[in-house]
C-alpha cells in the first residue's frame, strides 16, 4: 500500500487484507455497520484523500478492493476504541490505507481531461466516458464506498443527505474537499444527545 503523500510516497505491507474482504467476512457473521464503524472508515479515507489531493493528484479508483488494512506495531487488538465489542469492523491495532494508484492522475501535468476508468459501481459519472476529472471525482467514490459499508444499517436521514451531496452528477454541487465531506458525515453520525451542551456562563461579580 502507498501512504503518507504529504511527506512523499512510502510503501507498507498491508498484512490484513482488503476492506472488501473484511466486510464480506463480517457480514457472513451477521455484522451490520454501526455509526462508529462508519466514522472509522470515513476519517481514515478522508485523511488519505486529503493527502492525495494536497499533492495535486486524483486517485480515480477508490473502491473496497483498493482500501487495505494494516496492523500498527505496538498497539493491542481491541474493539476500535469507542465500544461496540469484538464485532467492530476495525480493531484498535489496525488502520486503513489507500492503495493502487494505477489510475491516479496528476492535475499539474494535465488538463484533467480523462477517459473512462475506475471500478464499476464506484466510478463517478465523469469517469464513465471522456470527461474532466478533479478531486471531486474521488468524493463521489468516497460517498459510494461509505454507503456500501452502511448497507442494511439503520442510520439517520442526515447520513443519506450528507453522503448524497457528493453523489451529485454535477461536480460543482459536491463537497469542495474531503475535509468538508468528513465534517458533514461526522455531524450526521453523531447522535443529538451526544452533542456537548454549552457551558453555563459564570455570573458576573457585582
Amino acid at each position: 500500500a502507498i501512504n503518507n503523500f504529504s511527506k512523499g510516497l512510502s510503501l507498507q505491507l498491508a498484512d490484513r487484507g482488503t476492506l472488501a474482504r473484511r466486510v464480506a467476512e463480517r457480514r457472513a457473521q451477521g455484522w451490520v455497520a454501526t455509526a462508529g464503524d462508519l466514522r472509522d472508515v470515513a476519517r481514515a479515507l478522508a485523511a488519505a484523500l486529503s493527502a492525495v489531493h494536497a499533492a495535486g493528484l486524483v486517485h480515480r479508483d477508490l473502491s473496497p478492493d483498493n482500501v487495505l488494512l494494516t496492523s500498527v506495531p505496538g498497539l493491542e487488538a481491541g474493539d476500535g476504541g469507542d465500544g461496540g465489542g469484538s464485532n467492530r469492523l476495525l480493531r484498535s491495532d489496525e488502520r486503513l490505507v489507500l492503495a493502487d494508484l494505477g489510475l491516479c492522475k496528476d492535475l499539474a501535468l494535465s488538463s484533467g481531461l480523462t477517459v473512462a476508468g475506475g471500478t464499476a459501481g464506484f466510478r463517478p459519472p465523469e469517469q464513465r466516458g471522456t470527461g474532466t476529472v478533479d478531486a471531486r471525482a474521488d468524493l463521489w467514490a468516497l460517498s459510494t464506498l461509505l454507503r456500501w459499508c452502511a448497507a442494511d444499517a439503520e442510520l439517520p436521514r442526515a447520513f443519506v443527505s450528507a453522503t448524497g451531496r457528493s453523489l451529485a452528477d454535477d461536480p460543482a454541487r459536491r463537497h469542495p474537499d474531503a475535509r468538508a465531506w468528513l465534517a458533514d458525515v461526522e455531524r450526521a453520525l453523531t447522535p443529538a444527545d451526544a452533542t456537548p451542551s454549552p457551558q453555563p456562563r459564570r455570573p458576573r461579580r457585582q
